[in-house]
């Protein structure tokens, strides 16, 4: 005859504490992607291989950085030139079809900041959502980049959908209207891109 209880499990039992007590660590040790990015690593851009929740990041163009004076609205290539003091927009494209959920960090390198962020306001953070049932969109804001003076500058941005590797987009080079074309090395490699998931 067994003489187990065939009751409610007892809540105050020892084993039952236990295991509430290490659902609550793993938890609170998870930190989003975004959150993280606020002061980790400061000292260095982005770049594929750089260890990033847990796994080196990887090279990727299924999303680019997107830039618009916030001055004329015009379109402002990678490549291309910006006029020194006028304020930049910044954002990223959408992520892939089928993606409801996806944080980002924009990384800027040289003589601008953002209005808002992490890093001493070198990175820009945010996230990217589908909102509802009938597939509405909760887009990032986008994000405002203010000079401290001319020269070139870097953009680079990771994002990450859930978990795995972060994706690290193809590198954005500005330089001012009238800076000379430069070929210095970036702050960190350029990442090759490849079109993967």
């Amino acid at each position: 005859v067994s003489t187990q209880s065939t009751g409610p499990p007892d809540p105050h039992s020892p084993m039952n504490c236990a295991a509430v007590v290490l659902i609550v660590a793993l938890v609170s040790s998870v930190q989003s992607y975004a959150s993280m990015m606020r002061s980790y690593r400061c000292d260095e851009a982005l770049h594929s291989g750089m260890v990033l929740m847990s796994y080196p990041a990887e090279a990727s163009a299924l999303r680019t950085l997107l830039v618009t004076s916030a001055d004329s609205g015009k379109r402002i290539e990678c490549g291309g030139e910006y006029t020194p003091g006028e304020r930049l927009l910044v954002t990223l494209s959408e992520p892939p079809a089928g993606t409801s959920y996806a944080e980002h960090a924009i990384d800027v390198r040289g003589n601008a900041r953002f209005s808002s962020g992490g890093c001493e306001l070198r990175r820009g953070l945010g996230e990217w959502r589908v909102a509802n049932d009938a597939g509405a969109v909760d887009a990032p804001p986008v994000e405002l980049l203010t000079f401290t003076a001319g020269g070139a500058i870097d953009l680079v941005a990771g994002w990450q959908r859930t978990m795995g590797a972060v994706k690290i987009t193809p590198h954005c080079r500005l330089r001012g209207v009238g800076d000379p074309v430069t070929q210095a090395p970036l702050p960190s490699p350029i990442p090759q891109a490849k079109d993967d998931l």
